[in-house]
């Protein structure tokens, strides 16, 4: 067996037309259940945080860069989750990011969980990004 080498053209080319389809629409969630996450959990294991004014974000994306490790990655753009209200509160342990059509793509525990989401002055700003790395593809959100 011999070894390839995947060109910058091939992975740009790649990540684009990942971001054109599978990537379209695609929505950032927070789940509010003491779950850890793992590649063979299903979506319907978590649940969905409720709190006040919550809502799912969608996610749109830059066009492939290179990051300073030297890997292509696109960067993606969401909103900010913030209660708008009391009335309903929840303790955020992680998020989701799904397709447009609710398939799972990937999900993550945040460090330090649970997160307060209770009031207005609380709040989480997620900034998800898509790398090919040698090592294969890595989703990282800070």
């Amino acid at each position: 067996m011999s070894t390839i080498v995947a060109t910058q053209n091939l992975q740009v080319g790649a990540l684009t037309d990942t971001r054109a389809a599978t990537l379209l629409a695609a929505e950032l969630m927070l789940f509010q259940n003491d779950l850890e996450p793992g590649p063979n959990i299903p979506i319907g294991d978590y649940t969905e945080a409720d709190y006040t004014g919550y809502g799912a974000e969608v996610v749109t994306w830059t066009v492939p860069t290179i990051n300073d490790e030297g890997n292509i990655e696109i960067v993606g753009t969401a909103g900010e989750f913030r209660p708008t209200g009391t009335t309903v509160q929840n303790a955020i342990y992680g998020w989701l990011l799904t397709t447009g059509a609710g398939a799972l793509l990937a999900a993550g525990r945040f460090d330090g969980a649970p997160l307060p989401m209770e009031s207005a002055l609380d709040a989480i700003l997620l900034i998800p990004r898509l790398r090919l790395t040698p090592e294969g593809i890595v989703v990282v959100v800070s």
